[in-house]
């Protein structure tokens, strides 16, 4: 949850506790005027230091801690990327100091990172055993329950380690963090405050009010910190996203134009989508379909909820109804489920098919389809490329909410008359067009006429046997609605 100058500071900081601690106090002092140095206003090191002066140090308990000599060396392995063999080296420490809280802890952030969370949540667990009162342990749980979006878990670990230690910058952040996918933003800012009071360089922290400002409609706010936190990061992509996205709801296009192409320079994959954005406010030509990288990072998102009930998405329903309406059940069809996603259709669909291909681009929504042990075959792929390199010929073709990321449909639909059989139906979805035949919407997704996709469909001897406009979502408080169609393909080709 935090950057990198953020981290070393707070790493320097605990590092300059434990030489105190250790009745190092050289070395200790040599540690506080380095922080000093860029951090004049610090306050944990300021009371460091008052405390080294007046003899005011708490020796270390009897439990035996490793050398610094032997943590850096994990540390060191850590920072450089070399997480396995700073695991295995954090072992091999814990056989000769089983009481650490410091080695735990430390084996708990590493086998985060590794994406084992359950044996880090346990490590910070046993840290916490052997000593109830270390603060970085706390934080930490926080941070495992926060990516599990247990807010509350996380937010009740972070206020436990601001107990143990009023002054953690760190804790006060991510406490703000929590506070704000919980929904409570105006309580996040009060902890980012908190934080930038303890450490006025805290780049995390004013990103997180710019956040929260974002969040309460206060975009001037939202502006001000976004851009004092690109004073310490000038470079961070999220920050300069966030601060032109801003820019660009409140209709300062000339403003947002140039940060959205910074952040194309530095997001070389388009991952935020910036063209999207700079095409939609005219200032770019339109690309003809969502980025590839954009479309798998904006389903890796999506994919966490993507098959939670919502009162506010009928996509999925809209295309079944089409289907019930045109196709007779036990059809016993070979269906293809292009854009399948999580696989919302494929129970549905056996209704109607005896076999059933799905493809998609995101790995990670098909992970959830695979579970379902319901397809025949799954593809990782673009659908484009999976048609032009495809043999089989399907009776039913379905794409719900999966058009809605291409521009020009001609090479698309060419390609699914390929793949169609002989009175082969093509069932998809479409967003209104409202003024043009192919637009793209504010919410950087294609929309399409219904006369488009009929001169398509003439064009390439389909007869359209189900065409209805109705509301497919809701995108925030705005309805979005759509074209639902079945093309049936007359007699082949």
């Amino acid at each position: 949850m935090q950057g990198k100058k953020s981290q070393e500071l707070e790493q320097n900081i605990k590092l300059a506790y434990k030489k105190a601690k250790d009745n190092l106090i050289g070395e200790a002092r040599d540690i506080c005027e380095d922080i000093l140095s860029e951090f004049p206003h610090n306050k944990k090191i300021k009371d460091l230091v008052k405390k080294i002066n007046s003899g005011n140090i708490v020796k270390s308990s009897k439990i035996q801690n490793p050398s610094s000599t032997e943590l850096q060396y994990v540390i060191n392995l850590h920072t450089e990327g070399r997480r396995q063999q700073a695991l295995e080296a954090t072992e091999l420490l814990l056989k000769e100091y089983p009481d650490s809280p410091v080695l735990f802890n430390t084996h708990g952030i590493i086998s985060a990172d590794l994406s084992m969370f359950d044996i880090a949540t346990n490590d910070y667990e046993q840290a916490l055993k052997r000593d109830p009162s270390f603060s970085d342990a706390h934080n930490n749980l926080g941070i495992i329950s926060h990516k599990k979006e247990d807010f509350e878990g996380a937010i009740n670990h972070f206020q436990k380690a601001i107990q143990i230690d009023p002054e953690y910058a760190e804790a006060y952040n991510n406490l703000g963090v929590s506070l704000i996918d919980k929904g409570e933003p105006e309580a996040a800012i009060e902890n980012f405050n908190k934080a930038l009071q303890i450490n006025r360089n805290y780049f995390e922290a004013y990103f997180g009010l710019g956040c929260a400002a974002k969040k309460l409609g206060d975009f001037k706010n939202a502006q001000n910190n976004f851009e004092a936190a690109l004073k310490i990061e000038p470079d961070h992509v999220e920050a300069l996203f966030q601060s032109a996205l801003t820019a660009k709801e409140q209709g300062f296009f000339k403003e947002a134009t140039p940060i959205f192409e910074r952040v194309m320079e530095l997001d070389v994959e388009n991952e935020k989508g910036s063209l999207l954005h700079l095409a939609n406010m005219g200032v770019a030509e339109r690309p003809s379909q969502t980025p590839r990288d954009y479309l798998k990072n904006y389903y890796r998102a999506q994919s966490k909820s993507w098959d939670i009930e919502t009162s506010k998405y009928f996509g999925h329903y809209l295309i079944k109804e089409a289907i019930k309406k045109t196709i007779p059940r036990d059809s016993k069809v070979k269906a293809l489920d292009l854009g399948c996603g999580t696989g919302s259709l494929a129970k549905f669909l056996l209704g109607y098919a005896e076999y059933m291909d799905g493809v998609d681009l995101s790995e990670h929504m098909l992970k959830k389809a695979d579970s379902l042990n319901l397809y025949d075959n799954l593809y990782e792929e673009d659908i484009v490329s999976f048609l032009a390199n495809n043999d089989t010929k399907y009776d039913l073709i379905t794409a719900a909410a999966t058009l809605i990321h291409f521009g020009e449909l001609d090479t698309l639909f060419k390609l699914v008359q390929e793949a169609l059989s002989p009175s082969g139906k093509f069932v998809f979805s479409v967003f209104d067009a409202s003024a043009e035949e192919i637009e793209l919407n504010q919410f950087q997704l294609y929309s399409h006429s219904a006369a488009y996709i009929n001169k398509l469909a003439n064009k390439l001897n389909f007869i359209s046997c189900y065409n209805e406009r109705a509301l497919h979502e809701y995108q925030g408080d705005d309805p979005v609605f759509a074209q639902i169609f079945v093309l049936e393909l007359i007699n082949g080709v």
